[in-house]
């Protein structure tokens, strides 16, 4: 193992492989294996491991195995193993042999391999078939596999280990990226030798501490580091979702963490991502250009014409925000891509593009200049008073006479822009992506647009827009241009798996303030939903004291045999776990002796770890405010179950403030009237059938209608079932259930239940405090 760069024994590589010509068979492939062992020897913090690499049951082999130590230097953005297969064929390496080393890297639980074709793979680049779709396609597979395709005559131009990682780096870049073989040239080797290409390198190996100098402007990326994005609960299951080359709709209530997921999409944000977790985080496959359609307070209000001379300028400013974006983009695009004379090249014809489409003033010479003319024309468009559209011809407009309004459409401005951006680096088949947060603060005409592009546009421009329930339902849904499951793919917040990720987000925060995370969160206690066979006792135990306490639950316990001192059988075994809630809701209410008693010990059948993960983890500021909270509190004293209670009913009475302020109270007297009748109904006579959600139907009032609307966009009120298409929100088919944060303030279980209809909880009485009237002994 090299701690080192140093010079590469390139004529002795080339006698190897020039011998190898006369040779065939295993004799031919092993003269490759020993080529490239020269050649990756004096990589620093790479050590040869193994040859001939065998599973244990010796049906796959791999080449060689290489250790990673990831010394400054060298191969930082691989794994901790390295594998290559070695192919020295006089043929490109078809799909099914690349096919077969991906499922070998699969079962190996590698993330990245080294493939040396001689002659390379089979397809076409332009239209990614054979070999490069294998490639293309384990990318964007779940867990993703990314092949750097290494040919024989890149190996014989590569003379110092510095240049090898270099270009190694940069095949693995495009290959993430965009899913393509990047083919190293003579002249590019030359500039990379000659360290024209440094900044290349700091970028690619620089990592998390890397910092980017801040764009100008307000619409931009954020330059969101990794940490952050990760800090921000990002659902693992959702992010790779929502990061495969397809038009997309994300849905979610506020703070669910749709800005977080489109950010860490952006071009910088994605690299970021995949230095910090590799393992956990696949890089999108596109360029993604991040557009808040609301954090400007300049944003002008949607005009009531959609399709009148305001709506011109609202789509024009919108414009000329995400070509800004694209400028910036490109700009990292071009250090990556290109070097020297011909990077400046590509710079100008880019800059003089922009130019043609929107007439900039002065006339930018590179993309720096462009992106200052583009904030002066979106300065000019902002404040144009109503009726003057800037590039009408006006003397001081800084537009050609006639106003090309053409340009400001921007599915033309955005094609064009691709076309010549594309071509000037090379790479025909990039994708790039749309990422419109709040997209529901667009006017019509340009959320419509948004919608065409998704309907219209080639596999090289894509949507993803970020709106929220009610915006999913009244804009989406109406829209009679697209189709959910056709023409886009429908994501929504919060995922089947976000109890994970919070508990991760837990264990983040605790190792941060130097605690443990069991006094954050408790002891491991399994909540009664999922209860395991030995706690079924336990609840037994608890069964036989609310049956003292309760007739109703006495006489339901009694006809199904359950409160007997034999053996239960499995069918009685189901029913305890299913009545495990239940059983523990009451019992705990009903024990207490007084008042006082009942509000000390309220929130304690939910401040178990799981239950806590649970109850918060759809609202990731309320777990972060809770875990805050318990850290504060526990600097003055031991952290106690009493004590996280008490950080609880503190975050859950700043929830509850939040929906008493929306809408005049108006949100939470109407999430009131639910929740109380489904409590009364919980706590009536005890059954297994009592309703824990509803369903929207015909007789609901509009107001009421309104009133729910807002409660979804709070994250009040959620889908009882995790929604696969549009039809999910606000139909008549799908229930609806309160958030779980909400549980307690009703007395209610984390868990699903039977639906009833929303108009007859709505005429349902509701108690006073929302608590229940049990039957006496």
């Amino acid at each position: 193992m090299n701690d080192g760069p140093g010079r590469i024994d390139r004529e002795g590589i080339r006698r190897l492989l020039a011998d190898a010509d006369h040779l065939s068979g295993k004799a031919k492939g092993d003269a490759l294996e020993r080529a490239i062992q020269e050649l990756l020897g004096g990589v620093p913090g790479l050590e040869l491991a193994a040859r001939d690499l065998k599973d244990p049951a010796g049906a796959e082999e791999v080449d060689l195995g290489y250790i990673n130590y990831k010394h400054e230097g060298g191969l930082v953005q691989f794994g901790e193993d390295v594998l290559v297969e070695c192919k020295n064929w006089n043929a490109p390496v078809g799909a099914p042999e690349v096919g077969w080393f991906i499922h070998k890297l699969r079962n190996a639980q590698q993330q990245v391999g080294i493939l040396v074709a001689a002659n390379g793979v089979t397809g076409d680049p332009s239209l990614l078939t054979a070999a490069l779709r294998e490639i293309d396609r384990a990318r964007v597979a779940t867990p993703p596999v990314r092949v750097v395709v290494l040919t024989r005559e890149e190996i014989e131009l590569i003379s110092d280990t510095s240049t090898l990682v270099r270009v190694l780096h940069k095949k693995l870049f495009h290959i993430r990226t965009s899913g393509r073989i990047h083919e190293v040239t003579r002249d590019e080797l030359d500039q990379l030798e000659s360290g024209l290409a440094g900044n290349e390198l700091a970028v690619a190996q620089e990592g998390t501490s890397a910092t980017t100098p801040e764009p100008m402007g307000s619409f931009n990326a954020g330059r969101l580091r990794s940490s952050e994005v990760a800090h921000t609960l990002v659902p693992n299951l959702t992010y790779r979702q929502l990061s495969r080359p397809c038009h997309s709709v994300l849905v979610g209530p506020r703070g669910s963490g749709k800005t977080a997921l489109l950010r860490s999409l952006s071009q910088v944000a994605a690299n970021e991502l995949a230095q910090l977790e590799p393992e956990d985080f696949d890089l999108p496959g596109f360029t993604g250009l991040y557009v808040n359609a609301a954090t400007s307070r300049a944003w002008p209000r949607p005009s009531d014409d959609p399709y009148g001379d305001q709506a011109l300028r609202e789509a024009a400013i919108f414009t000329c925000a995400v070509l800004r974006e694209m400028t910036e983009a490109l700009s990292l695009q071009l250090e990556h891509f290109m070097v020297g004379s011909a990077r400046q090249e590509a710079d100008g014809k880019l800059a003089a593009k922009l130019d043609e489409l929107l007439a900039l003033n002065p006339t930018p010479t590179d993309l720096s200049d462009a992106a200052r003319g583009l904030g002066k024309r979106w300065d000019q468009l902002i404040r144009a008073p109503r009726g003057n559209f800037p590039g009408e011809g006006s003397a001081n407009s800084g537009a050609a006479p006639g106003g090309e309004l053409m340009a400001y459409d921007l599915h033309y401005a955005l094609t064009e822009m691709i076309t010549l951006a594309n071509r000037v680096l090379g790479e025909r088949g990039m994708r790039w992506c749309l990422l419109i947060d709040d997209a529901e603060g667009l006017g019509q005409a340009q959320f419509e647009t948004l919608m065409g592009i998704m309907r219209f546009s080639d596999s090289r421009l894509l949507v993803k827009i970020a709106v929220g329930p009610g915006a999913a339902f009244t804009r989406t849904r109406t829209s009679s241009v697209v189709d959910a499951g056709q023409d886009y793919e429908l994501v929504v917040l919060p995922p089947s798996d976000s109890a994970t990720w919070a508990l991760r987000l837990a264990t983040r925060e605790a190792q941060r303030a130097r605690v443990d995370v069991d006094d954050l969160l408790g002891p491991t206690r399994r909540s009664p939903e999922v209860s395991p066979a030995h706690s079924q006792a336990d609840v037994l135990r608890l069964a036989r004291r609310l049956a003292e306490r309760d007739a109703s639950f006495r006489a339901w316990a009694e006809s199904r045999n359950l409160l007997g001192s034999g053996a239960l059988d499995a069918w009685q075994v189901a029913t305890v776990r299913k009545a495990a809630w239940s059983i523990k809701l009451r019992e705990h209410f009903l024990s207490a002796k007084d008042q006082r008693q009942r509000v000390r010990k309220s929130l304690e059948p939910w401040s178990t770890r799981d239950g806590l993960l649970r109850l918060l983890s759809e609202h990731p500021r309320l777990l972060r405010s809770f875990l805050n909270e318990v850290i504060d509190r526990s600097r003055d004293s031991a952290s106690t179950s009493m004590l996280r209670s008490q950080a609880l009913k503190s975050v859950l009475d700043k929830y509850e403030a939040l929906l008493r302020v929306a809408g005049d109270g108006t949100t939470l007297e109407f999430v009131d009237r639910i929740g109380h009748a489904l409590s009364n109904r919980y706590y009536g006579d005890f059954t297994l059938d009592a309703p824990l959600a509803f369903a929207v139907d015909r007789r609901v009032r509009s107001e009421d209608r309104h009133a729910l609307r807002l409660a979804v966009e709070l994250g009040a009120i959620c889908p009882s079932m995790h929604p696969t298409s549009e039809e999910s929100w606000g139909g008549d088919r799908v229930p609806l259930r309160l958030a779980w944060a909400l549980a307690p303030r009703y007395r209610l279980p984390l868990q699903l239940g039977r639906a009833a209809s929303l108009s007859a909880l709505l005429d349902y009485p509701a108690a006073e405090d929302g608590l229940f009237d049990v039957h006496p002994k």
